[in-house]
C-alpha cells in the first residue's frame, strides 16, 4: 500500500509502472494512492488491515505487516541550539563540504536530512574528512546513485524524465531492452529496460535509470559518465564487453540518436 500515485514515488515513471507489472507476475498486489486506516489483530495471530483507497474502503487479512514510512533526523540531545548550529526539523545544514554555520564544526549522515542512504554517508563522511585535514573538497550531490534490491532490481542516478523536463531542459530519451541483450538471454533474465536522458543540444547524461538484471552494480557506469559531466555519446562510443550486461547502457546510448543496433530503429519525428 502506498500513499502517493505510484509505488517507487520517487523514480522514474516507467520503471515504477514496470516493477508493478512484475510484482503482479510474484502474486504481490499494488494499492496507490491508499492509506491505512487501521490495524488490528484477529484470531489465528493474524492482523486485519482496512485501507482507504480510490475504490473506497477495503480489507485484508495477513500474517505479518511491515511499515515502512520513512525516517526523521534524531537530533535530541547534540546540543545544536547551544552551540548555534543551524539544524530545521529535516535536519543539520550543511554546505557541500559538509561544515555546519559554525566554522569547524561538521555533519554527516542522515543527520543532515538529505539522500538517506549508506554510501551517501560514506561519501560525505571522506568528505567531511578530507577538509578536517585542511584539504578543500566538496561533494557533488548530483550523482548519488539510488538502488533497490527487488526482482528484477532497480537503480538510477541524476534527474527523472519528468524532473528534468520540470527543470526545462530540452531532452533526448533513449532506451534498450535486456530482452534484446544477449548476457540477459544467458542468465534468463531478459525483464527489463535501460532508460538514459540527455540534455538535446549537447547530449550531457542528465540521468539514468535501469530495471533488470544486476542493475544495482551497472549503475556504477552511469555515475562516473555523469561525475565527469559526458554525453550519451561517450558512453555509446566506449567500447563494452560481450557479451554483458553492460552493453544494455552503451546500446540505450546509441537510441538517444535513435541508432542502436540491436533493437528496430524508431521513428523520427
Amino acid at each position: 500500500m502506498e500513499l502517493l500515485p505510484q509505488i517507487l514515488p520517487s523514480e522514474d515513471t516507467e520503471v515504477a509502472s514496470a516493477l508493478d507489472r512484475s510484482m503482479k507476475r510474484y502474486k504481490i498486489q499494488t494499492l496507490t494512492g491508499s492509506q491505512v486506516k487501521e490495524i488490528v489483530e484477529v484470531a489465528g495471530g493474524k492482523v486485519r488491515v482496512t485501507a482507504l483507497t480510490g475504490e473506497g474502503e477495503k480489507t485484508f487479512e495477513a500474517e505479518k505487516v511491515l511499515m515502512a514510512a520513512g525516517r526523521i533526523a534524531d537530533l535530541e540531545d547534540l546540543g545544536l541550539q547551544e552551540a548555534g548550529v543551524r539544524f530545521s526539523k529535516k535536519g543539520i545544514e550543511v554546505n557541500s563540504r559538509m561544515e555546519t554555520n559554525i566554522p569547524g564544526v561538521y555533519a554527516i549522515g542522515d543527520v543532515t536530512g538529505q539522500w538517506l542512504l549508506a554510501h551517501f554517508a560514506f561519501a560525505q563522511g571522506e568528505v567531511a574528512a578530507e577538509n578536517i585535514m585542511g584539504h578543500d573538497v566538496q561533494l557533488d550531490s548530483r550523482v548519488v546513485p539510488r538502488c533497490v534490491y527487488t526482482l528484477p532490481e532497480v537503480a538510477s542516478v541524476g534527474l527523472t524524465e519528468k524532473e528534468a523536463k520540470e527543470a526545462g531542459y530540452d531532452l533526448k530519451v533513449g532506451r534498450f531492452p535486456f530482452a534484446a541483450n544477449g548476457k540477459a538471454a544467458i542468465l534468463g533474465e531478459r525483464s527489463g529496460f535501460v532508460k538514459i536522458v540527455a540534455e538535446a543540444k549537447y547530449g550531457e547524461v542528465l540521468g539514468v535509470n535501469i530495471f533488470g538484471p544486476h542493475a544495482t552494480d551497472l549503475i556504477g557506469e552511469a555515475v562516473l559518465a555523469m561525475r565527469l559531466e559526458g554525453t550519451a555519446q561517450d558512453i555509446a562510443q566506449a567500447i563494452h564487453p560481450h557479451p554483458t550486461l553492460t552493453e544494455a547502457l552503451k546500446e540505450a546510448a546509441f537510441d538517444v540518436e535513435g541508432m542502436a543496433l540491436h533493437v528496430p530503429p524508431r521513428k523520427r519525428g
